[in-house]
């Protein structure tokens, strides 16, 4: 039987290093779900004026004609 009082011990209970990883690492996390969440935001700019096809195919052309 354990000692009433004791609770469940944490291993970042008086340890300023551990909580930085702690830290650290639910930063990267929440990061990494933010990414994952907007889809590709982050990795492709959205820029208007760039067209959505192929080069060189007749509809990447009317795009370019368009952007004059």
């Amino acid at each position: 039987m354990s000692r009433p009082g004791r609770g469940i011990p944490i291993a970042t209970a008086g340890d300023p290093a551990a909580w930085a990883v702690v830290g650290v690492s639910s930063l990267v996390v929440a990061v990494l779900v933010l990414i994952v969440w907007h889809g590709d935001w982050y990795w492709v700019p959205d820029d208007q004026n760039v067209p959505r096809t192929r080069p060189g195919s007749p509809s990447a052309k009317d795009a370019d004609d368009r952007s004059r």
